[in-house]
């Protein structure tokens, strides 16, 4: 049965179930640090993939792990694109590197192989290649590219947890890649990471790494487990006089709600709570997403295709890839009416990344990026516009989406 108070939003537990609210709930009864979930979290990976796998609290610590295990120096340079989270340029400062933003290619949202080879250095040695939204990135010519300059080649897949391209998954085409299971990301444990590599003396350091990391405290552990049951009523309560309206901002407010990006990380800070082991809890929960990937991936790949065919009418370029995605990114000079348009009818619209390096209120220089160093990023960060591909949306949630973009250009 249809619930008439419940919104379509892109980033309010995206993956979220009946399911997963009663296995956190459940979770909260006994929070654990430590437990066989979290091998068995990795050796689910690791068959899937079929690498090495080791698991970190987050794809900021997954990323901290690859960085570390390199042997690189002090100051060392790390190509990443703009038209990204301030997590990944973070990641790399508190690693002791230094982060070198490359533009993008406004027609897949991806690193720029040509901005990358005008802006390597002898002090570049890395390079991250991030597949925002879930599109691949332009792999084989970053990789000559990075081969050319004997450059370590990462794969960013916090978007692209289970995306195949040219029938391989994606983190299999580079050194070490680096997953997030945050809230709203393919499948979701509210916080958690994966690395994956091929390289067994890279696996081996990666190892070494996690090791020596604690587990975070009962009382992080906690704040996450209550985040889907908190959710999930505000979400299917938002319309009922506003009440889920309310759990929300009072619950922002109380600071019940654990935050995917806090105020010291858009400064550069590390919390203390960077970098961890994937607790077990946390690693309960991504099991059970885990299980439900390949479902969750055919959902957004058939709702990504009928974006496409109902959209390609109106007067925004969207993506023609056919990939199952994160979200389904357009870009329109008309994007704020568009989001405040939306909202009358219980749809609420994203703006990921609304600056090239997100969110609002990041510190560009505590971060190194400079104004006009990427200029296509900063202008397609003007205009992109998330619709929602959540799995746990119907196809009648999507058609409303149409309809009420529909009917924005009708009256214009």
């Amino acid at each position: 049965m249809k619930n008439p108070f419940k919104i379509i939003a892109c980033d309010l537990g995206p993956n979220i179930f009946w399911e997963d609210v009663l296995l956190s709930i459940k979770l909260l009864f006994n929070p654990k640090k430590n437990g066989i979930e979290i091998k068995n979290l990795e050796e689910k990976f690791s068959q899937k993939f079929g690498t090495e796998a080791i698991s970190f609290n987050s794809g900021r610590t997954s990323l901290m792990a690859i960085l570390k295990s390199l042997g690189l120096q002090n100051d060392d340079e790390i190509a990443i694109q703009a038209y990204t989270c301030v997590a990944v340029p973070d990641a790399i400062l508190w690693s002791g590197y230094k982060p070198i933003f490359i533009d993008i290619d406004e027609s897949n949202f991806n690193l720029d192989p040509r901005d990358l080879e005008k802006k390597i250095t002898k002090n570049t040695k890395a390079v991250i290649i991030q597949h925002t939204f879930g599109i691949p990135a332009p792999i084989k010519e970053i990789v000559k590219i990075a081969n050319k300059y004997k450059l370590f080649i990462i794969e960013d897949c916090a978007h692209a947890t289970g995306v195949k391209h040219d029938n391989e998954y994606l983190g299999k085409f580079s050194d070490a890649a680096f997953f997030s299971f945050g809230r709203d990301k393919m499948m979701s444990s509210v916080y958690g990471g994966m690395v994956i590599t091929q390289n067994k003396i890279l696996a081996e350091r990666i190892k070494q790494y996690q090791e020596k990391l604690e587990f975070p405290s009962k009382k992080w552990i906690i704040e996450q487990l209550f985040y889907n049951p908190l959710i999930f009523v505000i979400v299917q309560t938002y319309g009922f006089f506003n009440f889920g309206k309310i759990i929300h901002l009072l619950s922002k407010k109380l600071k019940l709600l654990s935050k995917a990006v806090i105020e010291l990380e858009k400064k550069g800070g590390k919390p203390e709570y960077f970098p961890k082991k994937m607790p077990a809890s946390l690693a309960r929960l991504a099991l059970s997403q885990f299980e439900r990937l390949d479902i969750f991936n055919v959902k957004r790949l058939n709702f990504n295709k009928y974006y496409q065919e109902e959209l390609r009418d109106l007067p925004i370029a969207n993506p023609a890839f056919n990939y199952p995605l994160l979200r389904f990114t357009i870009k329109t000079n008309e994007r704020d009416k568009i989001k405040i348009f939306a909202q009358k009818f219980g749809i609420y619209l994203d703006t990921w990344y609304d600056q090239p390096v997100a969110p609002k209120g990041t510190d560009f220089n505590a971060v190194g990026y400079k104004i006009n160093s990427c200029k296509v990023a900063e202008e397609v960060a003007k205009e992109s516009l998330n619709l929602p591909v959540n799995p746990n949306l119907s196809k009648k949630d999507i058609e409303k989406v149409v309809a009420v973009l529909n009917k924005y250009y009708a009256k214009s």
